[in-house]
């Protein structure tokens, strides 16, 4: 139910918390601070298969929620 969302909304504000929910629709709507589209530009692996790993992973974070009237956009690379 929506009124969960809001519940964790409140647990988490005022607190250097970051609440993180991964899907692939959006499932708490309305009280969601940021609203993110992530889009993978490369993937690297390492290893063979069936023992691989992330070698190198680039994705294109666009805001699906306005932010202060202007849309978020960063570029985030995560190496691991």
């Amino acid at each position: 139910p929506t009124s969960y969302w809001y519940r964790f909304q409140r647990a988490v504000e005022n607190t250097p918390t970051i609440f993180l929910i991964l899907a692939r629709q959006s499932v708490a709507r309305s009280s969601a601070a940021r609203q993110l589209s992530l889009q993978q530009q490369r993937l690297r692996w390492r290893g063979s298969p069936p023992f691989q790993t992330i070698e190198r992973l680039e994705l294109e974070a666009i805001s699906r929620k306005p932010v202060h009237l202007s849309p978020l956009r960063m570029e985030a690379l995560m190496e691991v």
